[in-house]
């Protein structure tokens, strides 16, 4: 199993990862980027790298690719969960350490540059890795993200509730039951499956608690305690905001309008602050599961056509609830694939 030495102290530790897709050309440095391009991927709070497998499709499809170049997607198990190691400590647990592990990985697989995508609290890690070495970047994708700190403490009475539910749940197939209701849509969670015939409730249940059991391979009490205050220590100041956009590199906020674990709004504050679009899609806080097909599209296009957004910092993506996602520019109003493509 590949993994890498990371951190000091009492926060040193073993990195797990993986590389997906062409690992013969991935040496991610700049005279390569005409032929191949290469993907960090940081997946959320008690999340291994497997929840990445949707994206993965999308992204390693070589027909997506202009000009037949390749792309390598590194995935890695953050500390605290799944087979990277878990501290005892609480303090060796920020987004600032977490982003260097990040950096000790990339560093391993020699890769300079890279297109970085984050999920919920690894976009949070990925916000702290552009601040701290934007010229690492090519471009950055934050998912269902909030700036931290009192923003990743959800108010509303649905978050609050389930909150008290898992306060009280005693049992792996109870949290899993919680935790469902966190992530998803009650839309989604009833939906049948048609392949299997049963509810998308009871199939993501099923995967939720095999995460939990399978070979040790879920989230240790050390981990739980330990990625919470790095959700809860972390900042993004104006000196952040400014280091990231010095780097000049493509940026994008995607995030579900029903998310009451990451409250929109928020991840709608940080792009502003960014001068990033954001688009908002019809999913809750696991919206790379809900809207699979509309985050894969955007995904490939930032890897492959990131600086055509970048060179529209005017237009910002808000879809209204009952429309096709577009992209609203003054007075023009253009389908987003129109302005991706």
């Amino acid at each position: 199993m590949p993994t890498v030495s990371a951190g000091s102290g009492d926060s040193l530790t073993e990195i797990y990862y993986e590389v997906r897709g062409d690992t013969a050309s991935s040496s991610g440095r700049e005279s390569d980027l005409t032929t191949h391009v290469s993907v960090l991927m940081i997946m959320g709070f008690g999340a291994t790298l497997d929840c990445w497998e949707p994206q993965l499709d999308g992204l390693l499809n070589h027909q997506a690719s202009p000009g037949g170049v390749s792309v390598s997607a590194c995935l890695l198990d953050n500390r605290g969960v799944g087979r990277s190691g878990s501290p005892k400590a609480r303090q060796a647990y920020t987004t600032t350490i977490m982003a260097e592990d990040c950096i000790a990985v990339l560093n391993a697989l020699k890769w300079d540059q890279v297109h970085v995508i984050g999920h919920s609290m690894g976009a949070m890690v990925a916000t702290q890795l552009a601040s701290m070495h934007p010229d690492r970047l090519l471009s950055l994708t934050l998912i269902s993200v909030t700036a931290g700190r009192w923003q990743s403490i959800p108010t509303n009475w649905a978050a609050i509730k389930y909150a008290w539910q898992t306060f009280w749940a005693s049992t792996i197939e109870d949290r899993a039951k919680v935790d469902l209701k966190f992530h998803f849509m009650k839309k989604t969670l009833n939906e049948v499956d048609a392949k299997y015939k049963r509810t998308r409730r009871s199939l993501l249940h099923e995967e939720y608690v095999e995460g939990q059991k399978g070979g040790g391979v879920g989230q240790p009490e050390s981990g739980f305690k330990g990625q919470l205050n790095a959700v809860w220590t972390h900042r993004v100041t104006d000196s952040k905001v400014a280091a990231i956009k010095s780097g000049h590199f493509p940026m994008m906020v995607i995030h579900g309008r029903y998310d009451i674990l990451a409250m929109a709004k928020y991840g709608e504050q940080l792009a502003r602050r960014l001068e990033c679009p954001c688009m908002m899609l019809e999913g809750a806080h696991f919206v790379t599961r809900e809207c699979g097909p509309e985050i894969n599209l955007l995904l490939t296009h930032m890897v492959y056509h990131g600086q055509r957004i970048h060179n529209n910092p005017r237009k910002y993506l808000k879809p209204a609830a009952d429309q096709p996602v577009t992209v609203q520019d003054q007075d023009a109003t253009v389908e987003a694939v129109t302005l991706l493509q």
